[in-house]
């Protein structure tokens, strides 16, 4: 069996991976892109991988994904939830194209990995939806949604890096 997870929300240390989306609108922010992106919760991964496991299903592939949002929706969630204010600046294209540029050069001085890279400006630009629904059909299985994924997170983050 193998299992495709679109972009995995969850807890974690929120300088790494997709957990970073939620610093990046608690330290306020103020840019967002026209793009979307795929999303499933770490939970979900979890009991799908753990569902799956103890089924009858053999050679099979399933896409874990719950839904797709754009950035703007996802950081204006986050910061409803934090109470802090949501990026307010749309990025376009080409300011996108620009940043990874100037990020690339950046890093050869600071040595560090550049904020944007070419592939991360490009897809944060990009709309498209990965179908999570085989999964569904297969199994007794119902995806979290955004929301509860959100608040879960934003609380564990509360708790993890406020009130330590």
């Amino acid at each position: 069996m193998i299992v495709n997870p679109s972009v995995v929300i969850g807890e974690g240390d929120w300088d790494k991976s997709s957990t970073a989306l939620f610093k990046y609108v608690h330290d306020e922010k103020p840019f967002y892109t026209d793009g979307t992106f795929n999303y499933v919760d770490v939970q979900d991964v979890a009991e799908a991988i753990y569902q799956l496991l103890y089924s009858t299903i053999k050679n099979e592939r399933f896409i874990l994904n719950a839904g797709r949002t754009t950035y703007r929706q996802f950081f204006e969630l986050i910061a409803k939830e934090m109470g802090k204010k949501a990026p307010s600046y749309r990025v376009t294209p080409l300011i996108a194209e620009v940043a990874w540029r100037w990020e690339a050069f950046k890093s050869i001085f600071t040595k560090k990995p550049p904020l944007v890279t070419k592939e991360t400006a490009q897809s944060s630009q990009t709309h498209f939806t990965y179908p999570g629904t085989k999964l569904v059909s297969a199994l007794p299985f119902k995806y979290r949604t955004l929301e509860e994924s959100t608040q879960r997170i934003v609380a564990y983050l509360t708790n993890a890096y406020y009130n330590s």
